[in-house]
């Protein structure tokens, strides 16, 4: 699992270099930040840590953990997805290809200014 995850980080760089964290940027104005440490929430069985910052440049306010899934059911195309767990009932999945190795922002192309949000699917803990 390790192998594969590791291999989702390098996939989504164009880097000599591995990639240490993958960034999506939130609409707080900082990233949701993926990494390959030791998920740090206990009650997780998410095995990588995650963390949510809500400034370019802040710490890490938001523990988290995550993995990576396919899930033919839920998307026609499989396509890879990462699950994020924040707490007890606070699940969110991203498409994986929204994370990328350089912290960026999107824009709309009519208003540079403004952050176009992804797609966000939130499941409820079961």
């Amino acid at each position: 699992m390790r192998i594969a995850t590791l291999a989702l980080l390098v996939s989504l760089s164009a880097m000599a270099d591995e990639p240490t964290e993958m960034y999506m940027p939130n609409d707080s104005g900082g990233y949701i930040v993926l990494t390959l440490e030791d998920c740090r929430v206990k009650t997780s069985d998410y095995p990588y840590r995650a963390y949510a910052t809500e400034s370019e440049s802040g710490p890490a306010l938001h523990e988290g953990c995550w993995t990576r899934f396919t899930d033919p059911e839920y998307d026609k195309f499989a396509e890879s997805m990462v699950s994020t767990y924040w707490g007890p009932g606070l699940m969110a999945s991203f498409r994986q290809r929204l994370f990328s190795p350089n912290k960026a922002r999107w824009t709309d192309d009519k208003n540079p200014m403004t952050i176009r949000a992804p797609e966000v699917v939130v499941k409820p803990n079961t």
